[in-house]
């Protein structure tokens, strides 16, 4: 079961006005950051794709600060208030840029969570090879996502997603399958479930480059 925010994430946010503090708390009551952080490597460079506000970037930086966290998102607005969370740390950065500016190989790790449902499958196996390229030779890619199964989870993830992205596109898929293209760009993927006790599918998919 997720517990409240730790205390020390919580007050990152004390310059964030009060909408954006109420939603650092539901995402976090909503999405496992902490079962996916447990699988990120503890040291060296790692990618927050898709970071929004920056939850989970500032849980792993604060759980290591071995970690250089780099986070990217494509939102002005949510970058502009993870900025506020940094402070006078050190390991931990936010940029609104494209993943293709980041070197080859310069990345032992990489986090994704609550993204590929929302991207059609080309554009990922675009983000895939990208990725792949950045990461390290004993680099990780973890990505949490949600599964189609079972169904009735399946339903109630689709119907909350539905109401909250009306008119977009979205592109659901077993974990089977993101498993099978994952490992078709070279990586060996386990898959853990995360979040038994609420009413959505999410799995984790842990990569590692080969």
């Amino acid at each position: 079961m997720i517990g409240p925010i730790p205390k020390d994430l919580e007050n990152l946010y004390d310059k964030a006005n009060l909408r954006q503090k109420l939603y650092v708390k539901l995402r976090w009551r909503l999405c496992p950051f902490e079962e996916v952080e447990k699988y990120v490597p503890r040291k060296g460079k790692i990618l927050d794709l898709g970071c929004g506000y920056g939850i989970l970037a500032n849980l792993m930086a604060l759980k290591s600060k071995e970690r250089e966290v780099l986070g990217i998102d494509g939102s002005a607005e949510r970058i502009a208030v993870a900025k506020l969370s940094i402070g006078d740390r050190k390991n931990i950065q936010f940029f609104s840029q494209d993943i293709k500016d980041v070197a080859p190989g310069s990345c032992r790790g990489a986090v994704m969570t609550d993204f590929l449902h929302h991207i059609p499958l080309a554009v990922s196996k675009n983000l895939f090879k990208i990725i792949y390229e950045k990461l390290a030779s004993d680099g990780t890619l973890v990505i949490q996502d949600a599964d189609n199964f079972p169904r009735w989870k399946y339903f109630c993830s689709l119907l909350v997603d539905t109401s909250l992205n009306i008119g977009k596109p979205l592109y659901y898929r077993s974990a089977f399958e993101w498993k099978k293209t994952l490992e078709d760009f070279g990586f060996r993927v386990a898959i853990a479930k995360a979040q038994k006790d609420l009413p959505f599918p999410d799995i984790i998919l842990i990569c590692e480059k080969l």
